[in-house]
């Protein structure tokens, strides 16, 4: 979403993926930022990371699964030249939860159809937005729009308030960088209001492929860069 700067319409259908949940020792509260807290210093992104830009999605495994839906919508997704019109065929009633983070983002043109060229597009899209978030938070938050940065950290601790995952300080933070590199990008619309609540359908589902086995606050930096990139 950061990347293409637009949002798609879905008519999905299907259940929602189970958010998972913290364990009951490490359930973190929602925060209550005191104005002096709101403006206190950023935690950008090592620049020393060693996340592979490369590694397949876990959506596209080659093991085929046995589900009917499923192994219909792997077929597709694992195709060597995508059926667009086919896959919005048949995303319209819904789309498996364990295939659904690489359906939205071919069906968003974020990922090239053509699977020959997938892995190094990804891999140079990925690469440019971490760039961008290091080349912007590097500076310090005084280099940064103040009173777009501000809205933004008040903004972020009320966004599905209800969600143990999305009060993770390792989550907002992310939703931060994407929420202000993306208004950055598009001085047209910037930031308001809203644009946050719009930012989290994406967020876990890119997300949820990688929670099957762990917690948000176990998962590997590099893995946590590639959600917040795609």
């Amino acid at each position: 979403i950061v990347y293409s700067g637009e949002s798609t319409s879905t008519n999905e259908t299907a259940a929602p993926v189970p958010e998972p949940m913290a364990p009951p020792a490490t359930r973190l509260e929602s925060p209550k930022l005191a104005p002096q807290d709101v403006d206190s210093a950023i935690e950008p992104l090592t620049a020393t990371s060693t996340s592979s830009f490369d590694e397949p999605s876990p959506a596209t495994s080659d093991t085929a699964p046995t589900d009917p839906l499923e192994l219909k919508f792997h077929t597709l997704l694992t195709s060597a030249n995508v059926d667009i019109e086919e896959l919005q065929k048949q995303s319209w009633k819904g789309i498996p939860g364990s295939q659904r983070s690489t359906a939205w983002c071919l069906l968003m043109g974020y990922f090239p159809l053509n699977a020959s060229r997938r892995s190094q597009t990804i891999s140079r899209k990925r690469r440019e937005y971490m760039d961008w978030v290091r080349q912007t938070f590097s500076r310090g938050e005084d280099a940064l729009d103040r009173t777009l940065w501000h809205q933004i950290r008040i903004d972020v601790p009320r966004t599905t308030p209800g969600s143990p995952l999305f009060q993770s300080p390792r989550i907002q933070r992310s939703l931060e960088r994407v929420l202000y590199c993306w208004a950055v990008r598009h001085p047209a619309s910037g930031y308001v209001q809203g644009i946050n609540d719009l930012l989290t359908p994406f967020y876990f589902v890119f997300l949820s492929p990688h929670l099957s086995h762990q917690y948000v606050d176990t998962l590997d930096d590099s893995v946590m860069e590639t959600v917040e990139a795609d």
